[in-house]
């Protein structure tokens, strides 16, 4: 079990959690939450940091704070298995992602091959005139014969449009959209991605090649109709999977399983965006992987609030990969137990040295009333009650008024 180190940061419950209720899910899921720690209150808080440099008794107070960390660790861990049973890593989790966003082109590309075959069904004999397409070729090589004689010539380009050119002069729709797919795919490899001289090359085939099939189709009102939606269909493909600018794009083409993820949370930015989450539902893609490295890195940034928001991403970013019922009440929850039970009520070291002085000094004064505020820190009894008296009835005020307002989410509420 991987190790939860809680950071000193100011305590903010989740918002639209009361502690009533912060409590409760802690009981239900087997983590020990103090009255201190459930509602941030400085009765209790103060409480626990006098009986926590107790003489006798903190010790006590202390190991009960660690245990709940411990218990917050392996609830955490549970939720990321429950998310995500066949990921326990970054690793495997971009690799699950990579796999499910091929699986999702592939599909779609099997989809684009059935409708220009239903193209050239409509079609009833029209053809595509591959001559423009052929023309265009003989005078890319033309023009680039002086590339080839000073050695400058990109081989792979050349050798392709050579091939055009001894292709029949018609082609049936579904083998024209087959070529137009693997002059885009040749234009985009890592191969050719560095040379613009390359890719210039093949785009004019490219052009060459998206006439000429539209030429043909506008034969017919119907075979029009058909080629439309066959192209609309594939132009969306290329939007969603082939454009450098695609999420999906990044990921098929990330070479490192561990940074897939980041192509669709955009760590380090502005709190990932909606439209990636978008883009995998409407593809079927399966979002469990996503959901346990976004948890997995919430448990690694100490539940903090970056910016007002949980970890640094945005609600509506969260609320789009958490859309299960119930799932992001629980990553919210949790949060915000883990960040109470981080909170620092602990004073510098310099006030430690000096309080335990005066436990020896004044026994009577100092160690006994320390002792009694550890003892009440760890009284079931105790807490109960001040969970009454401080979660619910702050001074005739609800103890929601204290608890995390997005508005104040950077402030201390005492």
């Amino acid at each position: 079990m991987r190790k939860l180190l809680i950071s000193k940061s100011v305590i903010i419950l989740a918002r639209d959690n009361t502690p009533a209720e912060l409590k409760s899910y802690a009981d239900a899921n087997g983590i020990d939450l103090n009255a201190a720690q459930a509602t941030g209150h400085n009765l209790p808080r103060n409480l626990q940091s006098v009986g926590e440099r107790a003489s006798i008794g903190g010790n006590a107070v202390k190991q009960q704070i660690a245990k709940s960390q411990a218990q917050l660790a392996t609830h955490a861990e549970n939720m990321m298995d429950k998310f995500s049973p066949d990921t326990p890593d970054v690793a495997t989790a971009g690799k699950a992602l990579q796999s499910s966003v091929q699986t999702a082109l592939d599909t779609q590309l099997t989809k684009a091959d059935a409708n220009y075959k239903a193209v050239d069904a409509a079609a009833q004999g029209t053809t595509v005139d591959l001559k423009l397409v052929k023309e265009t070729a003989d005078r890319i090589l033309s023009d680039s014969d002086i590339l080839q004689k000073s050695g400058l010539d990109p081989k792979t380009a050349t050798r392709v449009l050579k091939g055009i050119g001894a292709l029949d002069d018609d082609a049936s729709f579904a083998d024209a959209q087959k070529m137009r797919s693997a002059l885009l795919d040749l234009s985009r490899s890592p191969e050719l991605a560095i040379s613009s001289t390359a890719q210039g090359m093949l785009k004019q085939v490219i052009g060459a090649t998206d006439s000429a099939m539209m030429d043909a189709a506008s034969e017919t009102p119907e075979l029009q109709k058909a080629f439309r939606g066959a192209n609309a269909h594939y132009e969306q493909i290329q939007d969603d999977f082939n454009s450098p600018r695609s999420p999906m794009n990044q990921i098929l083409s990330e070479p490192d399983p561990n940074k897939v993820p980041q192509k669709l949370t955009q760590k380090g930015q502005t709190g990932g965006s909606p439209y990636n989450t978008e883009l995998l539902d409407k593809y079927g893609i399966d979002k469990a992987p996503l959901k346990r490295v976004i948890m997995d890195d919430l448990v690694g940034k100490d539940f903090r609030l970056w910016n007002k928001n949980l970890g640094g991403y945005s609600d509506d970013f969260l609320k789009s990969v958490f859309d299960k019922p119930g799932e992001l009440d629980e990553v919210y929850k949790t949060s915000a137990i883990g960040r109470s039970l981080g909170l620092n009520t602990n004073p510098s070291g310099t006030a430690v040295v000096t309080n335990a002085a005066q436990d020896v000094t004044s026994p009577i004064k100092s160690l006994l009333p320390k002792s009694l505020a550890a003892k009440a820190t760890n009284s079931p009894r105790f807490n109960k009650w001040l969970m009454q008296v401080t979660g619910e009835r702050v001074r005739g005020g609800p103890a929601v008024a204290m608890v995390g307002a997005r508005s104040r989410a950077g402030n201390d509420e005492d």
